[in-house]
Order: structure tokens, then C-alpha cells, then sequence
């Protein structure tokens, strides 16, 4: 029994022993680092490299701010460069179209509103009424439409033919004339209207689409239609039918007693005087533009 019991005493008395050892080991270690560490603050205090190592991290943070703020403004500039061909070419889109707008419909419509008031003006002549309503106006007595719709001068005496086509076009109205607005809306929501850098530019394509929308807005719209409208009335209740008149004359002789049926002719008179003054005016406009617009792209390229 005493072996045994002398043996676990034994073990227990090594393993305090490790234990203590262990203990004394970690303590002396400790010393050690901090003993370390007191010697490199000392020898840091002692050479001043605290304050040498926060110029140094300072100048870092100010190299690492400056990268970021060149890299930043690069980006930006990169942007700009990108932002500015994409206007030159929606500027170049614009000249484009404001171009097609004057050959195309802006030249159809004024065509078209010219012979509608100079053959209303003729119907007022012919059924004896007072054709110089327009007291602003000075009428061209040498005035040729388009070969299209009629291939000489206006007549001045009775002519059948001419009746049935002045009287097929007086409805035709032309409120939707102005210019295509696509590529300015396209400038717009793409952000890019603001680096146009000529603010003469700016308000010149701000002002022709203005004369636009004055000229063939909203309002111009619902008068043509209700001019429209009442002329129909007045030749259904007639008994005419503006699409295809059998005989003029019962025409002529309507508007002859029909003050009524005069007083709304002249109002769609004053619609197509409205329609190519208008035009002309756009197209004007839209010249000088397109001239503003093809030197400001030549000095900005």
C-alpha cells in the first residue's frame, strides 16, 4: 500500500512542480516583451520617429487623396468628352431634321394652306362677296399653286373644275405643320441640352420650338377642327357633299344668299392664311438655325 500511496504523491508533487515551472516560464517571458517593447518606445521617444512616422502616414493619406481626386476629376473628364460627341451628333441629327422639316412638311403644308386661302378667296370673289376680308394682306394676283394641286394661275372667272377642287381641299387641315421634336426631347432626357455651350445656342432651338408650339399648338389645333367641323355641318345641311360636288353652280348660288355658309368659309380662309403665314415665319427660323447650328458645330469639334 505504501508503494502506491508514494507513488501518487510523487505525481502530484511533478505535476505542481511542471505547473510552477510553467507559471515562471510565462512570467519571464512577459518581462521579456514588455521589457522589449519599453526599450523600442524609449529608443522611439529618444529619435523623435513618432512624430517622423506621422508625417510619414499624413503624407500617405494626402498621396492616396490626391490619386483619388485626379482619378475622380479624369472620370469626369472622360464623361464630358463622352457627353459632348454624343451632342455633336444629336446637333448634326438636328440639322438633319430641321432640314427635312423645311423640304418636307413644312413646304407641303405651306403649299397647301396658300392654294386653300387663294381658292377661298376666289369662291368669295365669284359668289359676289367681299374678297379683301384680309385687309393685311396683299393678295398676289400672279399667285401659282404647286402643279399637284392646280397647274396655272387661280382663276378669276367661273371655272367648274377649279370650284370642285377648291372646295375638295377648304377642309384639309394642317394643324400637326411644325418641327419634329424627337432629337431635342432626346437632348433633353439625355442631360446633354446643358453642354451646349453657347447660350445664344440655347435659347435660338428654345425659340424656333416655341414659334412651333405657338403657331401649331394646342389652341391652333382645336380652332381648325371646329372650323372644319362647322363647315361640314353648313354643306350637309345644304345638301352638298364637299367630297365630290355634281354641279358648282348650285354651290356658288348657296353662297351667293348664304351668309352663314360665307361667314364660315372665311373663317377656314383665315385658317389657311394663319397656316402659311405661319409656315413662313418656321421656316425663316429654322434657316437661320440650322446656319447658327452649323457654325457652332465647326467651332466645336
Amino acid at each position: 500500500m505504501i508503494p502506491f500511496f508514494r507513488g501518487q504523491s510523487e505525481e502530484k508533487m511533478s505535476g505542481r512542480h511542471f505547473e510552477r515551472s510553467a507559471s515562471i516560464a510565462r512570467g519571464k517571458k512577459n518581462v521579456i516583451m514588455i521589457n522589449l517593447f519599453r526599450n523600442i518606445r524609449r529608443k522611439l521617444a529618444d529619435d523623435n520617429k513618432p512624430l517622423k512616422y506621422m508625417r510619414y502616414a499624413i503624407g500617405e493619406i494626402v498621396l492616396v487623396v490626391i490619386g483619388i481626386l485626379i482619378a475622380l476629376q479624369i472620370n469626369t473628364w472622360n464623361e464630358d468628352r463622352v457627353k459632348k460627341i454624343a451632342l455633336q451628333e444629336y446637333l448634326k441629327n438636328m440639322v438633319e431634321g430641321l432640314n427635312q422639316d423645311i423640304e418636307g412638311r413644312l413646304t407641303l403644308f405651306k403649299n397647301i394652306n396658300e392654294f386653300r386661302f387663294y381658292s377661298m378667296l376666289y369662291l368669295l370673289d365669284i359668289s359676289g362677296h367681299e374678297p379683301n376680308y384680309f385687309p393685311d394682306f396683299e393678295r398676289d394676283k400672279d399667285f401659282v399653286p404647286v402643279e399637284w394641286l392646280w397647274k396655272e394661275k387661280i382663276p378669276t372667272q367661273f371655272d367648274e373644275q377649279f370650284i370642285k377642287i377648291a372646295i375638295r381641299w377648304m377642309p384639309i387641315t394642317t394643324d400637326a405643320a411644325g418641327n419634329n421634336k424627337t432629337t431635342l426631347d432626346r437632348i433633353k432626357d439625355d442631360g446633354l441640352f446643358s453642354y451646349i455651350e453657347d447660350p445664344a445656342i440655347q435659347s435660338a432651338i428654345e425659340n424656333n420650338y416655341g414659334i412651333d408650339k405657338f403657331r401649331f399648338g394646342i389652341a391652333q389645333g382645336h380652332d381648325i377642327r371646329k372650323f372644319k367641323h362647322d363647315w361640314f355641318d353648313a354643306m350637309n345641311s345644304a345638301g352638298f357633299n364637299a367630297e365630290y360636288i355634281k354641279d358648282p353652280k348650285e354651290v356658288i348660288e348657296w353662297l351667293e344668299n348664304s351668309p352663314e355658309a360665307i361667314a364660315k368659309l372665311r373663317n377656314l380662309a383665315s385658317n389657311a392664311k394663319w397656316g402659311f403665314e405661319s409656315c413662313d415665319v418656321l421656316i425663316e427660323d429654322t434657316q437661320q438655325l440650322i446656319e447658327d447650328l452649323n457654325t457652332y458645330l465647326l467651332e466645336n469639334k
